[in-house]
């Protein structure tokens, strides 16, 4: 594969550019390819398609980027999903983002529901009086 280096630079740049990145960098290698020959072009296509389409779109982004937002990757996965199919690229581009912003307030909902309704969460009513009646007195001994 002739500049072989070159095309290692140029998918480490466009790596950083979410989504669309993989692509140009896959476009441009088999550009390089290209002047090889047919076969080799289509043969770094069809490599190109498989690691980067699949391995890293599907399987590696929504994990590392649900991680770095604190998502899991099945949320991060459907997200990418949902906001590509109905927004297309930018959808996709920020659908980690806004599901990161949209389960902070989900989560910060529903502990303000539980803090405000203690009523409806008996379990942990129920827990808390069972520990402290089997619970060891634990304190500050004064002398």
């Amino acid at each position: 594969m002739p500049f072989a280096i070159l095309i290692g630079v140029i998918v480490f740049i466009f790596e950083f550019a979410p989504q669309i990145g993989a692509y140009i960098s896959g476009f441009i290698g088999v550009l390089f390819a290209a002047t090889q020959g047919w076969e080799v072009a289509l043969i770094y296509a069809i490599f190109v398609s498989l690691v980067q389409g699949v391995l890293d779109a599907q399987v590696l982004a929504p994990r590392i980027l649900g991680h770095a937002v604190g998502l899991h990757p099945v949320v991060s996965l459907f997200a990418m999903l949902i906001f590509g199919s109905l927004f297309g690229l930018l959808g996709a581009i920020l659908a980690i983002p806004i599901a990161g912003v949209a389960s902070v307030f989900v989560y910060a909902s529903w502990n303000a529901w539980r803090e405000s309704h203690p009523e409806q969460f008996p379990e942990e009513k129920k827990e808390e009086e069972k520990q402290g009646v089997d619970a060891p007195e634990v304190g500050i001994v004064e002398t």
